[in-house]
């Protein structure tokens, strides 16, 4: 429960961090993970079954799910990866979802800026409203100690249907992700 939360707390304190064009330049690129090209059985410390490769139905928008959100609760939902100027956490398998509705800086202004997955142009609250942590559970119940940036096309602005359980609820909703869906 501690790394539950200390995660939680961690993934929203890079939320609240705006970019700064000017000052920052685009993140390094990340290799190609091996798992990209891998069949999802073959994924270390990851369920089998994760990878989906329909579209779950009756997925909700992030912001639905956000607000009516109760701990145990199954849920489909769908957004886009970012919320920060890295949503992932390294080495584990968790990253933020943003609801489709909120626009990037891409949608905003074009291909000007060099982060536009981490919403800085987006006023905070609204950010904040409108994102959930997504984490998959390894053997051990904690966070699978496996990158997921670039895994299956996974990363920023990526957008991803998730099938899962509520695992806590309230300003930080967190998502224990049992099927992802990457749209192509």
């Amino acid at each position: 429960m501690r790394t539950l939360i200390t995660s939680t707390l961690l993934l929203s304190l890079t939320i609240l961090v705006g970019c700064e064009r000017s000052a920052q330049s685009p993140p390094p690129a990340k290799p190609a993970s091996p798992a990209a090209s891998t069949p999802a059985a073959a994924d270390p410390g990851l369920p089998p079954g994760l990878w989906l490769s329909a579209e779950p139905a009756n997925a909700q928008p992030v912001g639905e799910i956000k607000k009516n959100a109760a701990a145990g609760q199954d849920v489909v939902l769908f957004g886009r990866i970012g919320g920060s100027r890295d949503p992932f956490v390294s080495r584990r398998a968790m990253f933020t979802l943003v609801d489709r509705s909120v626009p990037s800086c891409t949608d905003r202004h074009g291909d000007g800026c060099p982060t536009p997955w981490d919403y800085c142009c987006e006023p905070r609250e609204n950010l904040l409203a409108n994102t959930v942590t997504i984490q998959v559970l390894g053997a051990d119940g904690k966070p699978a100690r496996v990158a997921l940036a670039d895994s299956h096309n996974l990363k920023p602005l990526a957008e991803v249907t998730v099938t899962g359980k509520v695992a806590s609820a309230g300003a930080n909703v967190v998502i224990d992700a049992h099927g992802i869906f990457v749209k192509q």
